[in-house]
């Protein structure tokens, strides 16, 4: 149990019919996409905690890591303390991001509940979850081509290489991406955006550290030298050559002027905080 991502599903409407559960806490182990989960009476931080602690009951090791988003369920001063005494690494998503396993894993789940619900004519799931979990964890998961009970530590490696590809694999001739070399990280598609490849972040960061652990992976920095809390693997970095000719994507433009007899624009780019001055033979319209 590597990374671990964590989000809450919403059975506010079905809470009398569930002893008063409003919530489900599920998690997901992100390589075997093995699911795991917990009633919730509240989000108040004694009951995230007392649900926590069931659901880190139901797994094989406590995760090294574990991300969600930033809801004040999860971060709320009392679960910080919880998850240092635990030892687990606790990172958050952006406000525009959310936990994408977790959330996929919960739209299953309320998939197959909800069909459960009209054919038994009930709206009970406290007493079948852990029938529901196990049918989904015992099943083969397209991503993995096994069911997330089989992966374990003994073939999690060959799992990952399946999942990610062969590029993780350590080089003889050194590492694929070195420290200060610059990348790009993909960026998630919004909810309505088609195709299968990633969009890459427009802001270009640097590789500040990199850790040679099996998968390695590496941590970076941004243009203003802020450290991401998260660490990425290899599949996930674009390399990227960061001269002159570099190409970055204009959020908006602002004014222009003519100076020294060359027309100039003040714009502002994607990523970046500040505005910049650029001539108009450094613009490109695309």
């Amino acid at each position: 149990m590597a990374d671990v991502q964590a989000d809450l599903a919403d059975f506010q409407a079905l809470s009398r019919k569930n002893s008063g559960n409003r919530y489900l806490l599920l998690a997901v182990d992100v390589l075997s996409r093995r699911m795991f989960s917990a009633p919730v009476k509240s989000k108040k931080p004694a009951d995230m905690k007392r649900a926590f602690e069931e659901l880190f009951g139901q797994m094989p090791k406590l995760p090294e890591t574990l991300y969600t988003d930033r809801g004040l369920e999860f971060v709320a001063k009392p679960l910080k303390e919880f998850y240092a005494e635990k030892g687990i690494k606790k990172f958050e998503t952006s406000l525009k991001k959310k936990a994408a396993v977790a959330e996929r894993a919960i739209r299953t789940l309320k998939t197959r509940l909800y069909k459960y619900f009209s054919a038994k004519n009930t709206s009970t799931w406290v007493d079948v979850l852990a029938e529901f979990l196990a049918a989904i964890n015992n099943s083969v998961c397209r991503a993995t081509g096994l069911k997330p009970n089989d992966i374990d530590e003994q073939n999690a490696r060959e799992v990952w290489k399946k999942v990610y590809g062969e590029a993780i694999e350590p080089s003889s001739k050194g590492p694929k991406i070195k420290l200060g070399e610059n990348v790009r990280i993909p960026e998630p598609k919004h909810i309505f955006e088609k195709g299968y490849m990633p969009n890459y972040s427009d802001h270009v960061y640097t590789v500040d550290e990199r850790r040679s652990s099996k998968p390695e992976h590496y941590f970076l920095k941004d243009y203003y030298g802020t450290k991401l809390k998260r660490k990425f693997y290899l599949p996930e970095l674009t390399k990227v050559k960061v001269d002159k000719n570099t190409l970055y994507r204009v959020e908006k433009k602002y004014k222009e002027r003519m100076r020294d007899g060359q027309k100039e624009m003040l714009v502002k780019f994607i990523g970046f905080l500040e505005k910049y001055w650029v001539t108009s033979d450094d613009f490109v319209e695309q």
